[in-house]
């Protein structure tokens, strides 16, 4: 199992988040949140639970009671992935790329 600083800093990357942004929106002191991410302290069950929703983690993944942690790391990481890329297109790019999944699921 991850360490939640591992599981906080990997969330970070895939949404292209700074320590101190997160800390701001969450307003967590970045001394505070930096030291939940290199494991040198531990938040509360409130403050978890905050930082799960705004990283939009699954709290039973966090606290090592999903059994199956790594498969929902890796599908939160991949629809984050997507999501990051979607943002970037402009409307026609994204309008055509729901047109194309539509399709891809009428396949199935």
């Amino acid at each position: 199992m991850k360490k939640l600083g591992d599981v906080i800093q990997s969330a970070l990357e895939m949404r292209n988040l700074t320590q101190k942004q997160a800390a701001d929106d969450l307003n967590i002191t970045p001394q505070t949140f930096n030291s939940y991410v290199k494991n040198h302290r531990y938040p509360d069950m409130a403050v978890l639970r905050s930082i799960a929703v705004y990283l939009d983690l699954d709290m039973n993944a966090i606290l090592g009671l999903h059994p199956d942690e790594d498969e929902q790391m890796i599908a939160n990481r991949r629809e984050a992935v997507l999501i990051k890329n979607f943002r970037v297109l402009d409307e026609r790019q994204k309008n055509l790329l729901v047109e194309i999944v539509k399709l891809m699921s009428e396949d199935k």
